[in-house]
């Protein structure tokens, strides 16, 4: 009796040791997937953030001062704002992270104005076109404002397990966009 106990419990050690690495690497994939899918998350909602608070300021309004604390500039606004709201600092000196606003103006269905583009710290310039825009923008006579806000951002692998960083490239690169639509765009064009 005292034998066979002996051998299983052996048993036990060797599974164990077969699957622990397994399991190990399973549970690391799904904490690293998680913190990818916490900043992406959070990139978005500040990208909306951005874009929500940029709902009623006017893309006309363009002054020299570009201080996040004081400014009235409504694309340093925004781009302020979303970056607050991200909660993690973007890093504008590796050369990708950045937030990019947008305003355009659509008239029966296509963009009848576009503000110049603010990119925030210069990394990156805006993907969407006008031809984006009209894609989406399939509005009647009327004129349409819309303010856009893109962000950009480098997500470091929270673990930085070897097992992963050569699996899966570190940084990866994220990317989140909010369209919203802005009423004080259109000021200048009245719907008959």
């Amino acid at each position: 009796m005292y034998g066979r106990c002996s051998k299983q419990r052996g048993q036990s050690l060797v599974e164990l040791a077969l699957f622990l690495p397994v399991f190990l690497v399973i549970i690391t994939g799904i904490f690293e997937l998680g913190f990818f899918f916490l900043n992406y998350i959070d990139l978005l909602d500040a990208s909306r953030e951005g874009a929500r608070y940029g709902v009623d300021l006017d893309p006309a309004s363009v002054y020299p001062d570009m201080d996040c604390e004081t400014t009235t500039n409504f694309y340093v606004t925004i781009a302020c704002y979303s970056e607050l709201s991200f909660g993690k600092p973007l890093n504008p000196s590796n050369g990708y992270d950045d937030v990019v606003v947008t305003a355009y103006v659509v008239q029966n269905g296509s963009v009848s104005f576009r503000y110049p583009d603010y990119e925030h710290y210069g990394n990156q310039v805006s993907r969407f076109s006008n031809a984006d825009v009209n894609e989406f923008a399939k509005i009647g006579p009327c004129a349409q404002g819309f303010v856009i806000v893109e962000m950009f951002y480098r997500h470091r692998q929270a673990l930085g397990l070897p097992l992963w960083t050569w699996a899966v490239p570190d940084p990866i690169p994220l990317y989140a966009f909010t369209v919203f639509p802005n009423a004080t765009a259109t000021s200048e064009t009245i719907c008959p």
